[in-house]
């Protein structure tokens, strides 16, 4: 009868004989509305209601009752047991109609609800990570800008995306420096370095199965563990990827400005050290040449004096010519005092040079001292 009558209302109908051949068919049946009589062959319409709560797929499928037990116990236990309504019988056509319609717009809705509840924790969960992304390049952005080598910049990189659960390798190509290419565990095998050379043909993006590479001039990135499942999760880490190489590629040109000031704060220091030398043998050169000086102009002289009597000179010529040679004496070693840095510019120059030979520009931060002074 109520085949025959909800049929008419355009309703699909199955029907079955017990509470077992409801539960052993409810997976292919998947219906919207169940009407269940209490009183059946084998187990109750109670007992069948609450296994089929137990179900995933039926958990939340309403269920009536179409019973001719009329007692308020009897209502309480349907609904403990899970029921959505419940019908006397005799029934009234009309009211099975619009109480299975009821039922059926409530599913409707519950339907609706757990889609766009789905939809809601998608997009929350979207969001969350798109934050946590955003937070970790970010900081790769300003971690980078601290970096003073390039194996320290690779592993930045890696340990970036290691933050969002991306495994990745990365190659950083430089022209005076060679080519770096690092993994988490360390230096890239051959074939790991290899397989960078050869994707840099296949252009800026380029993926392969679970791998993706990313190409810059300078910076390469491939990760190894994208989920191709998950089309929005893959295009996010290609853009998060991107950004990294992209930012990179400014720490890479940072990096080379320093070594390269490095490189030439060392050729000054060697340049310094080395004047210092020389300056300091010019000094001492000096120095010997005014003591030999002084030294041979005394020699002259005592020897002039000692022909004084061979040549028979009176007293005042030979004090005219001891006053001559003696005011010429003066003379030379004033020239000589002359022509000398004094000692006051010689230490402040050697100063100088001291202070010179001993700059140099920190290029590893993992050997920074809290005392230890950056020219940068």
């Amino acid at each position: 009868m109520l085949t025959v009558l909800l049929e008419k209302y355009g309703y699909a109908v199955n029907s079955v004989e017990s509470g077992e051949d409801c539960l052993a068919q409810i997976a292919d049946l998947k219906p919207d509305a169940l009407i269940m009589d209490i009183q059946m062959p084998g187990i109750d319409g109670y007992q069948t209601c609450q296994q089929l709560r137990e179900l995933s797929e039926t958990q939340d499928v309403p269920i009536i009752f179409l019973s001719g037990l009329e007692t308020l116990e009897d209502r309480l236990k349907a609904y403990d047991v899970g029921g959505d309504d419940y019908i006397s019988k005799p029934f009234n056509p009309e009211e099975i109609r619009r109480k299975v319609d009821i039922s059926m717009r409530i599913k409707q809705r519950r339907d609706q609800n757990i889609v766009a509840k789905q939809v809601a924790d998608t997009t929350a969960m979207t969001a969350i990570f798109s934050l946590g992304e955003f937070g970790a390049a970010l900081k790769f952005t300003r971690d980078s800008l601290h970096c003073r080598s390039l194996q320290s910049l690779a592993k930045l990189a890696i340990n970036a995306l290691q933050s969002i659960g991306v495994e990745s390798h990365v190659q950083i190509r430089t022209r005076d420096f060679g080519t770096l290419t690092v993994t988490p565990t360390g230096p890239a095998a051959p074939l790991e370095a290899s397989v960078f050379e050869l994707s840099l043909k296949q252009g800026r993006i380029f993926q392969f199965s679970r791998r993706l590479i990313i190409n810059y001039d300078a910076v390469s990135i491939l990760v190894l563990n994208l989920q191709n499942d998950d089309s929005e999760k893959v295009g996010r880490i290609r853009d998060y990827a991107a950004i990294i190489c992209e930012t990179g590629e400014a720490a890479v040109e940072n990096i080379l400005l320093r070594l390269d000031a490095n490189a030439r704060a060392d050729e000054l220091r060697r340049l310094a050290e080395a004047t210092q030398v020389a300056i300091e043998n010019l000094r001492t050169r000096y120095r010997l040449q005014q003591s030999d000086t002084r030294f041979e102009l005394d020699q002259m002289i005592h020897a002039m004096e000692d022909m004084y009597v061979s040549l028979g000179l009176l007293e005042s010529q030979e004090r005219s010519v001891s006053q001559l040679i003696h005011a010429a004496k003066a003379n030379v070693m004033a020239r000589l005092e002359q022509g000398m840095v004094g000692e006051g510019e010689f230490n402040d120059i050697l100063e100088r040079l001291a202070e010179a030979a001993n700059y140099t520009v920190l290029m590893d931060e993992e050997s920074l001292e809290p005392d230890s002074i950056d020219l940068w």
